[in-house]
């Protein structure tokens, strides 16, 4: 990833690798996106960042069964103010994986009420964020 900002003809940003980890470890709520029996799959979730990993809270279920298939998936996180007309997105492309002993430690908050008692990880193979910046008064 180029550490220059890309400014296109539509307002947004390429958000250089420095900026989408920061923005990453800044939320902790994304969506998880993965393909399964030939459907894709897009499950609210609660995340950390924890190394080159992103560590999910989840229960027994289609994507604990992902991660023990080491199903390839995408986290997409963003935010958005409406008022100033502005927004940034960051998106995480790597494999899922069941977290292993260390990996399930590594503390998260939770909106879901309890019994998500698994970890599942997503490797951060490839990072990349764009960022919709304000218009200028005149535009």
């Amino acid at each position: 990833m180029s550490n220059d900002l890309e400014h296109g003809d539509d307002g947004f940003v390429t958000v250089d690798e420095a900026e989408c980890k920061r923005l990453l470890r800044a939320e902790g709520v994304g969506i998880l996106g993965t393909l399964v029996d030939g459907e894709i799959e897009l499950r609210p979730v609660n995340y950390a960042v924890h190394r080159a990993s992103v560590v999910i809270r989840t229960d027994r279920g289609v994507l604990f069964d992902a991660a023990r298939s080491g199903l390839a998936a995408s986290l997409a996180v963003m935010s958005a103010d409406a008022d100033a007309r502005t927004a940034w997105s960051v998106i995480v492309k790597g494999c899922l994986a069941p977290a292993d002993a260390q990996l399930r430690g590594v503390q998260l908050f939770s909106w879901a009420h309890e019994g998500k008692a698994e970890r599942i990880t997503l490797s951060i193979e490839t990072l990349s964020g764009r960022r919709l910046e304000p218009r200028d008064a005149g535009g």
